[in-house]
């Protein structure tokens, strides 16, 4: 506090770029969170869902000794995000 004060600060915009309207949103930032939010979401549910790897983490998420007692690798699966 003796260096920056008591009173909050503000960090400035990353970008010098002006304000563009896409699809008739304000900024960049809202209008990737339109466009790639849903696409995101939508690969994450597939993955988690359809694919062995993801039912495995999923598995390892909700309960580590149970998936190791089925046979799922929890070491790989909690270091497989990382990497």
């Amino acid at each position: 506090m003796m260096i920056w004060g008591k009173d909050a600060h503000s960090v400035g915009a990353f970008s010098n770029t002006s304000h563009r309207d896409w699809r008739g949103c304000a900024s960049p930032s809202k209008s990737l969170d339109t466009g790639h939010r849903p696409l995101c979401r939508g690969w994450l549910q597939f993955f988690y869902r359809r694919t062995l790897t993801g039912k495995a983490m999923e598995a390892c998420a909700i309960n580590k000794k149970a998936a190791a007692l089925l046979g799922i690798g929890t070491e790989r699966m909690t270091l497989w995000p990382l990497q």
